[in-house]
C-alpha cells in the first residue's frame, strides 16, 4: 500500500476578525503534498497563500477543516518544518555564523560549530562567517536565512516569497542556488509561495493556482521538467512555455478581478 501524503489540507477554511467583521481568507481548500515534492502556490494578493503556510507551521488554527502532517492533525507549533519569509529577519548584532547557529542554540543541539560550518559551505558563504548582516549583499543575506532555515534539518521547508525583494537577475541566481541546495541535501519537501509565475514554473513539481479572496483552488498543473533543473535554461523550453501559458490562463481572470476591487 503506498504511503499517504506528507501534508494534507482537508476542507480547510480560515476566517479572520477585523474590527468586528469576518474576513474570509481561505475556503474549503483540499490538497495533498507528497514527500519530497516542490509545491508552488500562486494567486492574487490576499488569497490566503501565506495563511496556508502559517496553518502548516501551526502558527494559526483553522476555522474549519484541518491540516494533517504525516496523518496527524497539526495542533500547536509544527517543529518538523522550517520557515523562510520575504524578510530575512537576521539579527543585526550577530555575525553570519551566529545567525545560522541560532536554531541549534534554541534546541541545545550537539556539535553546533561543525554543523554551522557545514551549512555555511552548503550555501557558499565560506569566508563570510564573521561578517555582520549589514556588511552583506541582498543575495548573501538570503543565503544566511536559507542556511538558518535548513540547519535544524526540518522535513519540510516553507518559503513565503523569499526572493521577492531581489532584482530579476539575482532572483534567478537564488532560485538556482535553492534547487542546488535541495539536490545536495536529502530531498526535502518544499511549499513555496510566489507572485512570480515564471518562478513558480521554474521551481515547482506542481503549481497550484488560487482564486481571489477567499482563496480556493482554481487549477493544479504538473510541471513536466526533469530534475536536476537549471532555471536559466528551462525557461527556453517548449514544456516551460506550455505550462506557463496554461497557468496564466487560469490566473489572469483572478488577477484582473483583484485590480478591479
Amino acid at each position: 500500500m503506498p504511503a499517504g501524503p506528507l501534508i494534507r489540507f482537508d476542507r480547510l477554511s480560515k476566517t479572520f476578525q477585523r474590527e468586528g467583521t469576518e474576513v474570509p481568507a481561505l475556503r474549503e481548500v483540499s490538497l495533498d503534498v507528497q514527500e519530497g515534492e516542490i509545491l508552488v502556490l500562486v494567486g492574487p494578493s490576499g488569497c490566503g497563500k501565506s495563511t496556508l503556510l502559517n496553518l502548516t507551521a501551526g502558527f494559526l488554527a483553522s476555522s474549519a477543516g484541518a491540516v494533517f502532517y504525516r496523518g496527524e492533525p497539526i495542533q500547536g507549533i509544527n517543529t518538523r518544518v522550517g520557515y523562510m519569509t520575504q524578510e530575512d529577519n537576521l539579527l543585526p548584532w550577530r555575525r553570519v555564523a551566529g545567525n545560522i547557529q541560532l536554531p541549534l542554540e534554541i534546541q541545545a543541539a550537539a556539535d553546533q560549530a561543525r554543523r554551522v560550518a557545514d551549512y555555511i559551505k552548503l550555501v557558499n558563504l565560506e569566508g563570510f562567517e564573521q561578517h555582520y548582516p549589514k556588511e552583506l549583499s541582498g543575495g548573501m543575506r538570503k543565503r544566511v536565512a536559507l542556511a538558518r532555515a535548513l540547519i535544524s534539518d526540518p522535513e519540510t521547508l516553507l518559503m513565503d516569497e523569499p526572493f521577492g525583494s531581489l532584482d530579476a537577475q539575482l532572483k534567478l541566481v537564488m532560485q538556482n542556488e535553492l534547487l542546488k541546495v535541495l539536490d545536495l541535501s536529502i530531498r526535502k519537501t518544499l511549499v513555496f509561495v510566489t507572485h512570480d509565475l515564471g518562478e513558480a514554473v521554474a521551481l515547482g513539481d506542481r503549481v497550484v493556482v488560487f482564486t481571489g479572496r477567499p482563496g480556493r483552488i482554481k487549477a493544479i498543473e504538473k510541471v513536466p521538467l526533469p530534475r536536476p533543473r537549471d532555471v536559466f535554461k528551462v525557461r527556453f523550453s517548449r514544456e516551460y512555455e506550455e505550462v506557463y501559458n496554461r497557468l496564466w490562463r487560469a490566473l489572469e481572470e483572478e488577477v484582473y478581478k483583484g485590480e478591479a476591487l
